[in-house]
């Protein structure tokens, strides 16, 4: 049957189909009393009595039951309106990864698998970063993409046989790093993509340091400790004695090397969908944040790149995480450090940063991500001018 309830709350961020009540609204309202001991006259243990006298227990029954939480005023259902917003909030906690990408994707949040049947027009960051109208059939086949490269054609059998790079720039200057642009390297057998920020306009010392700590972090992973085949878009930022020349990272960690054409589409593919990808996750961050300062991407890169690796690629077919690719056993991946970036956060001031006894215990902050190595989560303190 029916129960009229007053007054309820429905909180989004928590689990889905959840609703608070208040033990005494409901009993001086109407008249629901909420029992969690044997204090009443039958003597029933974690129990509600409804006014009709039927007693509801917490548990302990075989049977479940389902309660339907129907708005009276509008007939809306309320449980279902809290799965929509904790869709949606986990969506902007996955960086905004699409409907089908999160279906498809191996991952739960707080132990709750994230099946992404959020509302997209919902989203107000994926609704103002959307990307272009897709263009013609007839503009498509004028569009169409070269043959691939030789080694694109070989069968992919190991980390590092096949690595695309690609520079994109300009980016407003960031805070506090003033970073101007990005490079990527992409992995073709696995899915990875790694991000690496560049402080001038791409040139060739830039781009080897990137490629070096690349190399650096990926050495083990690599074959014989060289990238196999290293695929860029032959622009002048690739070109150069830290580049080619007799110390430069060509002879020294690469064994051979292929070219795309410099600001033609579809010539480095892998690559270019990568700025893409992250770039729509950067734009739909600061925009679902009330338009964060912009200054701010490249924390929303950062954190798209780690929650990316364990979201399903379609690099794979079928669509499968660099993660899961790699390791095809693991458990769901748990991302419940996940949290939504730029939003508001209050943090614990430590002792040596206050300046007298009476000094606040905490402050006001901005949400700048996760640190895997640490394992916390960065944030700026604008009353103490510092990233933390």
């Amino acid at each position: 049957g029916d129960i009229p309830v007053s007054r309820a709350a429905a909180v989004q961020g928590l689990a889905p189909d959840l609703i608070l009540l208040s033990v005494r609204c409901a009993k001086n309202d109407d008249g629901i009393r909420a029992y969690f001991n044997d204090d009443n006259s039958y003597g029933v243990d974690e129990c509600v009595r409804l006014p009709s006298g039927v007693f509801f227990s917490f548990g302990g029954f075989e049977r479940c039951y389902k309660i339907a939480t129907i708005d009276c005023a509008t007939g809306v259902d309320v449980a279902a309106s809290v799965t929509t917003d904790y869709n949606l909030l986990c969506h902007a906690r996955l960086c905004h990864a699409g409907h089908a990408r999160l279906a498809a994707s191996n991952v739960t949040w707080q132990g709750k698998q994230v099946n992404g049947n959020y509302v997209p027009h919902e989203c107000r960051g994926c609704r103002l970063c959307a990307p272009k109208r897709p263009a013609s059939s007839a503009v498509r086949r004028t569009l169409a993409a070269p043959p691939p490269a030789a080694s694109a054609r070989e069968p992919l059998s190991f980390f590092g046989q096949l690595v695309a790079s690609d520079c994109s720039y300009p980016f407003p200057r960031s805070f506090p790093h003033g970073f101007t642009g990005v490079i990527n390297f992409c992995d073709k057998y696995t899915g990875d993509k790694f991000v690496y920020y560049l402080v001038h306009k791409p040139n060739s010392a830039e781009v080897a340091d990137s490629f070096r700590e690349f190399h650096h972090n990926n050495e083990h992973r690599l074959q014989n400790g060289k990238v196999y085949a290293f695929l860029d878009d032959n622009g002048l930022e690739y070109h150069g004695d830290a580049i080619d020349g007799p110390d430069g990272i060509v002879r020294q960690l690469i064994v051979k090397r292929q070219f795309g054409i410099a600001n033609e589409d579809n010539t480095n593919p892998i690559a270019e969908r990568c700025h893409g990808v992250f770039q729509h996750a950067v734009c739909a961050c600061l925009a679902y944040a009330d338009d964060a300062p912009q200054c701010l991407w490249p924390w929303a890169m950062r954190q798209s790149e780690l929650i990316f690796r364990h979201l399903a690629t379609t690099s794979h077919s079928p669509p499968i995480s660099p993660r899961d690719f790699a390791n095809p056993n693991l458990e769901p991946a748990e991302l419940g450090w996940a949290r939504v970036l730029f939003c508001n956060v209050t943090v614990f001031i430590p002792l040596r940063d206050k300046d007298n006894k009476i000094s606040h215990t905490q402050a006001d902050a901005c949400h700048l991500g996760y640190d895997e190595n640490r394992r916390c989560h960065f944030a700026y303190v604008p009353s103490l001018r510092r990233v933390g």
